[in-house]
């Protein structure tokens, strides 16, 4: 889901760190992944109390499902503190509700800024969360679109030659590069391949 991804890429940099020590899986299931900035200043912790059931891979323990019940399955709302790096005065809390309608209204929210107590903030979340709670007041946008295309077959077979002008140097229509980076390149004698960077 787009909105998931946003979660994540939203708010970090190339170059942040994922923080070990402020990551961790929550004792009555789910996760907080925790990335910070090179310098130490900017943080961006990610919350999620999504059951295992809602998704066809647990993402904390790649059981696939059914029948198989997750260790870490959340079953019952979380409170989840976050320490705050010194200095940090507010966070933006960013929300998804991931049981929210068909039409996803219910995703990718921004919420009240919170301002930390004794250098951290304390959520409460429902069963079915995923929160970004980070120091970078400014990031995050869902902007604003139509609705998407009435669902169709995607056309069998597909191929594409890469002949569009505006496809060199970029990546093409309906590819989405998860694991590395990828662009359409010329590639004499072939003519434009898509290449892992």
């Amino acid at each position: 889901h787009i909105w998931a991804f946003a979660h994540h890429t939203q708010f970090t940099q190339p170059g942040w760190l994922f923080d070990r020590a402020a990551s961790r899986l929550l004792d009555g299931g789910g996760s907080v992944v925790t990335r910070r900035s090179p310098d130490g200043t900017h943080f961006a912790a990610v919350i999620e109390t999504v059951p295992c059931e809602d998704m066809p891979v647990c993402a904390t323990c790649d059981i696939r499902f059914p029948p198989v019940k997750c260790p870490n399955a959340t079953s019952a709302p979380q409170i989840v503190t976050i320490k705050v790096p010194t200095g940090v005065n507010a966070v933006a809390v960013w929300e998804s509700d991931t049981r929210s309608d068909s039409d996803h209204s219910g995703w990718f929210l921004r919420r009240a800024d919170l301002e930390p107590s004794s250098g951290a903030v304390t959520l409460s979340l429902p069963v079915g969360r995923l929160v970004t709670v980070t120091s970078q007041l400014n990031k995050g946008n869902k902007g604003k679109y139509g609705p998407p295309p009435a669902p169709a077959p995607f056309p069998v077979p597909y191929s594409v030659n890469f002949s569009q002008p505006s496809v060199l140097g970029s990546l093409p229509k309906f590819f989405l590069d998860q694991r590395g980076v990828f662009e359409v390149v010329d590639r004499p004698p072939y003519g434009r391949v898509l290449r892992q960077q």
